[in-house]
């Protein structure tokens, strides 16, 4: 119920409003709703309760495991 508020609400909230108020880069801001939608329907297809969502995006995911694989051959 609560992800199905949050997608009424950004739906409800035009691009610049996502950009401004949610702080989210314009090529993000754009994608936000329709990314929502498919969460919204993979959630209800899984029968789950609860989603975690990492708070990093994958490129930042994958730049933190290069640099750890990094120190790890120099010690």
């Amino acid at each position: 119920e609560e992800l199905k508020g949050l997608l009424k609400k950004l739906r409800a909230t035009s691009m610049e409003d996502r950009i401004h108020d949610l702080r989210l880069r314009p090529d993000r801001a754009d994608v936000i709703v329709p990314a929502a939608i498919v969460l919204h329907k993979i959630v209800q297809q899984a029968g789950v309760d609860e989603v975690v969502i990492p708070g990093i995006g994958l490129k930042d995911g994958v730049l933190l495991e290069l640099l750890s694989q990094l120190r790890d051959r120099e010690k």
